[in-house]
């Protein structure tokens, strides 16, 4: 029989997508790296706008955690489907851990200006062109690298039930 905690586990998928949207809208409202460097700086002056970027990261930590727990389910899952071939359910928990890794490293990346304006109001003055480079290399890491890393756990489990069908 099944424990209670197994049977709710697949819903840490479900407390991650809500968890990554709502950081993603945060940092969304951050101006990109096309916008006036006036646009930048009034962005970054304002004490709630550096509070919202440091929630955000705070949620994409969060939310890395339950994509690790629903990666490590998914993983349990696709192994019990199938053992005969085993090495397919070791996939999803390799690609969740690197997305994660990744993602969050891209959040951290993300709000590095507001932490340092936070940190350092009277020593860290805004440059436009260092938000503008941090913002473009978080970017960089999460959608451009993250993603793909997750396709593998897509793969695994959709051979795996593929195979079964």
């Amino acid at each position: 029989m099944e424990s209670r905690l197994a049977r709710w586990s697949p819903l840490s998928g479900i407390a991650f997508v809500v968890l990554f949207v709502i950081a993603g809208v945060f940092f969304d409202a951050a101006p990109d790296p096309g916008a006036s460097d006036g646009a930048i700086l009034t962005y970054y002056s304002d004490d709630g706008n550096q509070l919202k970027l440091e929630v955000a990261f705070l949620l994409a930590t969060f939310a890395g955690v339950f994509f690790i727990w629903f990666a490590a389910t998914l993983s349990a899952r696709l192994h019990a489907a199938d053992a005969e071939r085993g090495w397919l359910s070791r996939i999803p928990l390799i690609s969740g851990a690197g997305f994660v890794a990744l993602n969050v490293t891209s959040a951290a990346v993300y709000q590095f200006v507001s932490d340092a304006i936070d940190d350092n109001p009277d020593r860290f003055k805004v440059d436009p062109d260092t938000a503008r480079l941090f913002n473009n290399a978080a970017y960089s890491l999460s959608p451009e690298a993250a993603f793909p890393l997750a396709a593998p756990l897509v793969v695994a489990a959709s051979l795996v039930s593929y195979a079964r069908g």
